[in-house]
């Protein structure tokens, strides 16, 4: 935890990936894989839209001489780590999803996240963009982001801090968190157009003032889907979220008449009070419900979410 990585449990990433894969030629990107918990989930996402496979119900991968579902997923699924540990047991996670197959491909890299950009070099190929880019960006303040990467994030995004007055200023006590910069170079330098973000992040932006300068950057680059709060300490860290669903959207237009779902998972569920250790298969279950309510095209299925709210307590609100 020391570089402010928490895994989150599969049930976020199975709700995050349903929501950001949507097409059997997708190409999925978790720039902060740690122990490969997303790219698990797009796997079997992926294997879904491919090849109607479900994994979890013992719809495997087949590969035979010439034909290999298990590499043609994993041609797909993009990883990097700063930490090589955490890249080298999402490689083996990911290895291990069909033991029996032969790859000889897989793309997952130990490199700095800001060192990957469209049109440069990395994973053996010339980057052409990425369909969806999700994850769970590290929760650390500026003052503890390496000088080499703090140098990265100012040549990458140095035109955009400026604009949104997004720059951290210790001095003022300004210290914007890096998921704030992760989610602004994946817009700017790694999403394909109407490509989609979806990631769970701290929600201490929604209560700052630089927060709302970020806000004006997310409605200036994305069409907002979703917003779901989850209202309880998810990581041992002190630390609340709220996952995020955006779509890429050059048109102003289209962004601006646009739906938003604010959802809420409350802290207690049936009487039971969610926190790290309780809330294994009530918060599972409560998010697989949310997952219900995710059309395959991306939109939101209130009715679907009322359930949720009749069986679980989930709060929710569509604004325009």
């Amino acid at each position: 935890h020391l570089r402010g990585h928490f895994y989150p449990p599969p049930a976020i990433a199975r709700l995050i990936t349903k929501w950001a894969v949507r097409s059997k030629d997708d190409r999925v990107l978790d720039a902060g894989c740690g122990s490969g918990t997303f790219l698990i989930e797009a796997y079997k996402r992926l294997l879904n839209v491919k090849f109607n496979k479900e994994y979890d119900r013992g719809g495997y991968p087949e590969c035979k001489q010439g034909y290999n579902e298990h590499q043609e997923v994993l041609n797909q699924l993009y990883g990097v780590d700063i930490n090589a540990f955490a890249s080298h047991l999402t490689s083996i996670h990911l290895m291990l999803m069909a033991p029996k197959c032969p790859i000889s491909r897989l793309n997952v890299e130990t490199r700095d996240y800001f060192t990957l950009m469209k049109g440069g070099m990395a994973f053996g190929e010339r980057l052409e963009g990425f369909d969806a880019v999700v994850g769970n960006p590290p929760y650390t303040r500026w003052v503890e982001i390496p000088e080499g990467t703090r140098g990265l994030i100012n040549k990458l995004l140095g035109d955009e801090l400026a604009k949104y007055n997004l720059r951290a200023d210790v001095a003022r006590g300004r210290e914007v968190e890096i998921y704030v910069y992760w989610i602004m170079h994946a817009a700017k330098n790694l999403l394909k157009e109407r490509g989609r973000i979806g990631m769970i992040i701290s929600n201490a932006w929604l209560q700052t003032d630089y927060g709302v300068d970020f806000g004006k950057f997310l409605l200036d680059n994305f069409r907002i889907v979703a917003l779901i709060d989850l209202s309880f300490r998810l990581f041992e860290a002190l630390v609340s979220t709220v996952i995020i669903l955006a779509e890429k959207e050059p048109d102003q237009r289209v962004r601006e008449d646009n739906v938003v779902t604010l959802i809420r998972i409350p802290p207690k569920i049936n009487g039971e009070e969610l926190d790290l250790e309780k809330a294994g298969k009530t918060l599972d279950n409560a998010l697989r419900c949310v997952e219900d309510a995710v059309r395959n095209d991306g939109s939101i299925d209130t009715t679907a979410l009322a359930r949720c709210r009749e069986e679980y307590g989930v709060q929710f609100v569509q604004i325009r």
